[in-house]
């Protein structure tokens, strides 16, 4: 006798072992991908993440004031200095007010004219027209006065100022426009002292 439950039990495993090669060749088994549950970031290090911002937005915007502030402006008592410095070695004219030639005060009227400033024409009355500056307080642009350089008395000669004891003049007769330290020993001699233009600054 043929015991069928063996047979039921050896076909019911064939089925199986076919249904698990047909699942490995052909088909795709489904899993469930396993991901850890993610954990909710505390209070306190939001918090801090939140603080570390804006404190670097803080410090970024220290970094832009202070370069802001360390731009110099630039004044018309500049310009008028760079207008000066582009007329050196043009030959000094008594009573010269242009580029064919200079006086001391004529250069320095000319320099403020290009930047529409307008100063008086002579020495004395450039020098009566400033506030005084005390030296060390003397910037470039700031005008710089001379007394009793020839037979004449009082204020006699005017130059422009360009900073580290320099300055840009039209010296006298036969020479040119020139740069001098004030400390040279003629000039220091005469020094009458430094003015500037309230329209200027």
């Amino acid at each position: 006798m043929i015991n069928l439950n063996g047979v039921k039990a050896t076909g019911i495993s064939i089925i199986g072992l076919s249904s698990i090669f047909l699942t490995g060749c052909g088909s795709t088994i489904q899993t469930k991908k396993f991901t850890a549950p993610v954990k909710p970031t505390p209070t306190h290090k939001i918090q801090k993440i939140k603080h570390n911002v804006v404190n670097k937005q803080r410090q970024q915007l220290q970094l832009k004031r202070a370069s802001a502030s360390k731009i110099k402006k630039v004044t018309a008592a500049d310009r008028a200095a760079w207008v000066a410095q582009k007329q050196l070695n043009i030959p000094y004219v008594w009573g010269g007010t242009t580029p064919k030639g200079f006086d001391c005060s004529g250069l320095v009227q000319y320099s403020y004219k290009v930047n529409k400033v307008r100063v008086p024409r002579t020495a004395s009355q450039q020098y009566a027209s400033t506030k005084r500056i005390p030296t060390h307080q003397a910037k470039s642009g700031d005008l710089v006065f001379f007394k009793n350089t020839g037979k004449r008395r009082g204020i006699t000669h005017v130059g422009i100022y360009l900073g580290n004891g320099r300055f840009v003049h039209a010296p006298r007769k036969g020479k040119t426009v020139e740069i001098t330290k004030v400390g040279n020993g003629f000039w220091n001699k005469h020094l009458a002292g430094f003015g500037r233009f309230s329209a200027s600054s």
